[in-house]
């Protein structure tokens, strides 16, 4: 028997040494899972990473994003998982209850950084019995992300999250997305504030004359290129650079992921559009 802190539970959580059956109701963390070499042992999902990771489609799911789904009591009872694994952040309230309802629950902890994100593999390694898998993991992605470093030149970037159409987010440097951004070179807009999540100021965001931007949708919403620069030239941003030239990068559930593919896929593929808009 493993025991670590949670400071999300506030106490010492005993981990089975080798759980067999893991409900992961984050779609980072399953698809870590999956990148590990664990797959096998993953019984169950929520609907969220149904969406955030189609290949878990074929798993049960027993909640949304930050509450059991209707059936999910039911549902969870019936996989009967030796591990929960749920982020830390906005899933805390869900790592309480099921606690409560006396699951193993281990919150990982939510990456702040691209160097988190690396952390966050070994970490899920770890809980779920394969210290060596998540090792391994945590330094093929080192090598992955080493080779990245620096491949662009320091653009101004304005980063958009889109959750629903009245819910937008740009972020700040306490984020993943900024670490990884600057890591590969660019600017985030909004990189000198100390802050996760930042409601966008038009204002100050055309102030700032971004020269890329980088546009993240959720699953299920269809954006197109077209489509952004018409919303943000309404916003008052038809003047800056990106928006006139259309540096404009889409993506659904793009940025905002922190699995092993904001590394393998991501960050490449960034790497490659901005080299790509001459």
């Amino acid at each position: 028997m493993v025991k670590l802190y949670s400071e999300v539970l506030g106490k010492v959580v005993e981990l089975p040494d080798s759980p067999r059956r893991v409900a992961t109701l984050s779609p980072s963390i399953t698809e870590t899972l999956d990148f590990i070499g664990l797959w096998g042992r993953v019984a169950a999902v929520s609907t969220y990473c149904h969406v955030g990771y189609p290949k878990s489609r074929g798993k049960p799911a027993v909640s949304a994003y930050t509450s059991l789904t209707p059936r999910g009591a039911e549902v969870i009872r019936e996989v009967d998982p030796d591990l929960v694994l749920v982020s830390s952040g906005i899933q805390t309230l869900l790592a309480r209850e099921l606690d409560r309802a006396g699951y193993t629950v281990f919150p990982v902890p939510l990456p702040r950084s691209i160097y988190d994100v690396l952390s966050m593999v070994r970490v899920v390694g770890l809980v779920a019995g394969s210290p060596e898998a998540g090792d391994r993991g945590a330094r093929e992605l080192f090598d992955r992300l080493a080779s990245l470093k620096g491949s662009l030149p320091p653009l101004r970037t304005y980063v958009e999250l889109e959750f629903a159409p009245a819910q937008r987010y740009s972020v700040g440097t306490y984020t993943h997305i900024d670490s990884a951004l600057s890591f590969i070179g660019l600017r985030n807009v909004y990189g000198g504030l100390v802050a996760g999540y930042v409601t966008p100021n038009y204002g100050y965001v055309a102030s700032r004359n971004p020269e890329v931007v980088i546009y993240d949708y959720e699953p299920g919403l269809r954006r197109s290129v077209g489509d952004v620069v018409d919303d943000l030239s309404g916003k008052g941003l038809g003047g800056v650079k990106a928006v006139v030239s259309k540096a404009v990068i889409i993506g659904a559930n793009y940025v905002k992921r922190y699995g092993p593919s904001l590394i393998t896929y991501v960050l490449p593929d960034i790497v490659s559009k901005v080299r790509s808009l001459g």
